[in-house]
């Protein structure tokens, strides 16, 4: 087996690699985490947000990539297993659900969590499912924004 041997002390080894696999975990996870929210956001602002968070996606696996791969050009094993994102990441827990990006800043029935609060399926008059009347998807277009072809369902935003 081939073993990448690093120029660093076994000191200085240790204290790059906590941070590299520290971070690794973090970007890995942040990834995650933004796909999620990327997913059930709604509300008024849910175009721009959407395609924001998709940025956020693109540049946290670029990075991950980027300071896994010089872990390993370092001779440390990176570790972005599920498991070790688990357990290792410091990010906090992701609200399930819809993620409401109202102007109010409070989802109805939902408890706030930072400038995203948390929204439950079928809260207030909200339908059950994207294309449906009353989802939270539907007309919330914002000036200039077309609306999204999802295929199987109507246009929605």
């Amino acid at each position: 087996m081939y073993v990448v041997k690093s120029p660093l002390s076994d000191e200085n080894l240790k204290t790059v690699s906590e941070a590299l696999q520290g971070a690794l975990v973090d970007l890995v996870d942040l990834a995650l985490v933004a796909k999620q929210i990327h997913w059930n956001v709604v509300g008024p602002r849910f175009r721009s947000v959407h395609l924001q968070l998709d940025e956020v996606v693109t540049v946290a696996r670029t990075h991950s990539d980027t300071v896994a791969e010089r872990a390993a050009a370092l001779g440390v094993s990176p570790d972005g297993r599920a498991a070790t994102v688990a357990v290792g990441s410091g990010i906090g827990v992701t609200p399930e659900g819809w993620v409401d990006v109202g102007g109010g800043g409070r989802a109805r029935g939902g408890a706030g969590r930072g400038d995203l609060p948390h929204a439950r399926a079928g809260d207030g008059d909200r339908g059950s499912g994207p294309g449906e009347p009353g989802h939270p998807h539907r007309d919330h277009r914002g000036p200039g924004e077309a609306a999204l072809d999802v295929p199987g369902r109507e246009r929605v935003t």
